[in-house]
Protein backbone atom coordinates (compact mmCIF):
# COMPACT_ATOMS: atom_id res chain seq x y z
CA UNK A 1 0.00 0.00 0.00
CA UNK A 2 1.33 3.37 -0.80
CA UNK A 3 1.88 5.98 1.41
CA UNK A 4 1.07 9.19 -0.92
CA UNK A 5 -2.33 7.25 -1.53
CA UNK A 6 -3.61 10.73 -1.81
CA UNK A 7 -7.14 10.02 0.02
CA UNK A 8 -6.96 10.73 3.51
CA UNK A 9 -9.52 10.23 6.69
CA UNK A 10 -10.36 13.37 6.36
CA UNK A 11 -10.86 13.69 2.64
CA UNK A 12 -12.82 10.43 3.14
CA UNK A 13 -15.21 11.77 5.32
CA UNK A 14 -15.73 15.46 4.11
CA UNK A 15 -16.33 13.37 0.54
CA UNK A 16 -18.79 11.16 2.04
CA UNK A 17 -20.39 13.81 3.94
CA UNK A 18 -21.01 16.08 0.79
CA UNK A 19 -21.85 13.72 -1.31
CA UNK A 20 -24.78 12.39 0.37
CA UNK A 21 -25.89 16.10 1.34
CA UNK A 22 -26.19 16.33 -2.55
CA UNK A 23 -28.06 13.09 -2.77
CA UNK A 24 -30.36 14.33 0.28
CA UNK A 25 -32.53 16.55 -1.58
CA UNK A 26 -33.79 13.33 -3.31
CA UNK A 27 -34.52 9.59 -2.84
CA UNK A 28 -35.50 8.36 0.93
CA UNK A 29 -35.26 10.91 3.47
CA UNK A 30 -34.46 10.34 7.22
CA UNK A 31 -33.89 7.39 9.17
CA UNK A 32 -36.06 5.46 11.52
CA UNK A 33 -34.34 7.70 14.56
CA UNK A 34 -35.07 11.01 12.99
CA UNK A 35 -36.95 13.45 15.13
CA UNK A 36 -39.01 16.65 15.25
CA UNK A 37 -36.52 19.63 14.75
CA UNK A 38 -33.66 17.29 12.95
CA UNK A 39 -33.56 19.42 9.23
CA UNK A 40 -35.28 17.17 7.07
CA UNK A 41 -31.42 17.49 4.54
CA UNK A 42 -29.54 16.19 7.91
CA UNK A 43 -30.58 12.37 9.11
CA UNK A 44 -29.97 11.21 5.02
CA UNK A 45 -26.63 13.20 4.88
CA UNK A 46 -24.07 10.45 5.65
CA UNK A 47 -23.71 7.13 4.19
CA UNK A 48 -23.63 5.23 7.06
CA UNK A 49 -25.80 7.29 10.25
CA UNK A 50 -25.36 4.24 12.69
CA UNK A 51 -20.86 4.66 12.16
CA UNK A 52 -21.52 8.66 12.10
CA UNK A 53 -23.63 8.49 14.87
CA UNK A 54 -21.08 6.16 16.75
CA UNK A 55 -18.54 9.52 16.31
CA UNK A 56 -21.25 11.39 16.77
CA UNK A 57 -21.86 9.66 20.70
CA UNK A 58 -18.00 9.61 21.23
CA UNK A 59 -17.71 13.74 20.99
CA UNK A 60 -20.63 14.12 22.95
CA UNK A 61 -18.68 11.43 25.64
CA UNK A 62 -16.31 14.58 25.58
CA UNK A 63 -18.39 17.47 25.28
CA UNK A 64 -21.43 17.18 27.01
CA UNK A 65 -22.58 20.48 27.16
CA UNK A 66 -23.41 20.35 23.28
CA UNK A 67 -25.59 17.16 23.75
CA UNK A 68 -28.86 18.79 23.36
CA UNK A 69 -30.73 19.75 19.46
CA UNK A 70 -30.92 23.25 19.49
CA UNK A 71 -27.74 23.77 20.80
CA UNK A 72 -25.67 21.97 17.75
CA UNK A 73 -28.27 23.26 15.24
CA UNK A 74 -27.62 26.48 16.03
CA UNK A 75 -23.52 26.40 16.18
CA UNK A 76 -24.08 24.24 12.83
CA UNK A 77 -25.78 26.93 11.74
CA UNK A 78 -23.43 30.05 12.80
CA UNK A 79 -20.94 28.31 11.34
CA UNK A 80 -22.25 27.73 8.08
CA UNK A 81 -23.69 31.20 7.99
CA UNK A 82 -27.35 31.03 8.34
CA UNK A 83 -27.65 29.20 5.70
CA UNK A 84 -29.24 25.79 7.45
CA UNK A 85 -33.30 27.19 6.90
CA UNK A 86 -32.31 27.46 3.02
CA UNK A 87 -31.34 23.43 2.89
CA UNK A 88 -34.72 22.07 2.31
CA UNK A 89 -35.44 24.50 -0.82
CA UNK A 90 -31.63 24.62 -2.41
CA UNK A 91 -29.26 21.69 -1.10
CA UNK A 92 -26.66 22.56 -2.93
CA UNK A 93 -26.67 26.08 -1.19
CA UNK A 94 -26.01 24.05 2.24
CA UNK A 95 -23.45 21.86 0.80
CA UNK A 96 -21.48 25.29 -0.17
CA UNK A 97 -21.80 26.58 3.28
CA UNK A 98 -20.53 23.28 4.67
CA UNK A 99 -17.68 22.70 2.57
CA UNK A 100 -16.64 26.29 2.99
CA UNK A 101 -16.78 26.03 6.64
CA UNK A 102 -15.16 22.91 7.10
CA UNK A 103 -12.27 24.36 4.99
CA UNK A 104 -12.06 27.20 6.92
CA UNK A 105 -12.21 25.21 9.87
CA UNK A 106 -8.97 22.89 8.93
CA UNK A 107 -7.36 26.23 7.96
CA UNK A 108 -7.82 27.92 11.58
CA UNK A 109 -7.26 24.61 13.15
CA UNK A 110 -10.30 24.22 14.51
CA UNK A 111 -11.07 20.57 14.62
CA UNK A 112 -10.98 17.89 17.21
CA UNK A 113 -9.81 13.71 17.58
CA UNK A 114 -13.05 11.59 18.08
CA UNK A 115 -11.64 7.96 18.22
CA UNK A 116 -8.52 9.03 16.27
CA UNK A 117 -10.53 10.71 13.31
CA UNK A 118 -9.35 14.09 12.96
CA UNK A 119 -12.13 16.08 12.06
CA UNK A 120 -13.52 19.41 11.97
CA UNK A 121 -15.73 21.02 14.46
CA UNK A 122 -18.76 21.11 12.05
CA UNK A 123 -18.25 17.67 10.60
CA UNK A 124 -18.31 16.23 14.18
CA UNK A 125 -21.47 18.37 15.30
CA UNK A 126 -23.17 16.87 12.08
CA UNK A 127 -22.55 13.67 13.24
CA UNK A 128 -23.35 14.78 16.96
CA UNK A 129 -26.80 15.90 15.51
CA UNK A 130 -27.39 12.45 14.31
CA UNK A 131 -27.04 10.66 17.08
CA UNK A 132 -29.15 12.91 19.06
CA UNK A 133 -31.45 11.59 15.98
CA UNK A 134 -30.92 8.32 16.05
CA UNK A 135 -31.08 7.90 19.96
CA UNK A 136 -34.22 9.74 20.33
Amino acid sequence: MRSDAGCSRRTFLLTVLVGALAAAGCGEQGTSGSVAGVPAWLPGAVGDADAAARVGRAYLAAHPGEANLDTLLAAIDTALGGEIEAADSDPQRILTALRRAVRAEYQRGESVNVQGWVLSVTETRVYALLAIAADT
